[in-house]
């Protein structure tokens, strides 16, 4: 027979969990804001990294590459970056290093690119340490709203976006960021990094 105390303890470790799962899993209502030239944050997170970068494949010529950690508190539904059609669906291989760490750029993953009308937009989402699995819910040729869902990412993770060099940059390592909602650059400029 088991104690009373024993079942009310895992009684509410079960309700706790259930309640940790639960907040894990929320995928709250974002309003973009209502600028055709503003490239938003495709994940919640914090900005890890800002730097100009050769552009991969997809991205012609010099990029901005910005790089968001989403740590377990974090919201882990990512967004569009920017209005465009899916051009770039595919999985990327690779391991299960921390989040955090510059090599986790190698980690397993999904790249989306965006044909836009400013020009084309890559989203990297790698899973991390805990993190395994990588789900997109877009499909080639779909035609997305900025902010709009585009996948999940489960347990702590990272995406990076890669935007052409002429767009302004308007964030900075270490500020908080929200998927389609924080403006992370803005398009048709060149001053560069604000």
């Amino acid at each position: 027979m088991i104690p009373n105390k024993a079942l009310a303890l895992a009684a509410a470790l079960a309700a706790l969990s259930l309640a940790g799962l639960a907040y894990f899993l929320r995928d709250p209502e974002r309003r973009p804001p209502d600028d055709p030239r503003a490239i938003l944050a495709p994940a919640d997170g914090r900005v890890l990294l800002v730097e100009a970068a050769p552009a991969p494949a997809f991205v012609a010529g010099p990029a901005w590459r910005i790089v968001i950690f989403l740590s377990l508190w974090d919201v882990h539904v990512q967004r569009a970056p920017a209005a465009g059609q899916v051009a770039l669906s595919e999985r990327q291989p690779g391991g299960f290093a921390p989040a955090y760490a510059p090599r986790a750029a190698h980690n397993a993953g999904h790249r989306l690119g965006l044909e836009t009308a400013h020009g084309p937009v890559l989203v990297i989402r790698t899973s991390g340490l805990l993190a395994r699995r990588v789900t997109t819910r877009v499909a080639l040729g779909q035609t997305l709203r900025a902010g709009q869902r585009i996948g999940r990412i489960l347990l702590g993770s990272r995406a990076e976006l890669f935007i052409g060099a002429g767009a302004a940059v308007r964030v900075r390592p270490g500020e908080q960021v929200r998927a389609g909602e924080t403006v992370l650059a803005t398009w048709g400029e060149t001053d560069g990094h604000a």
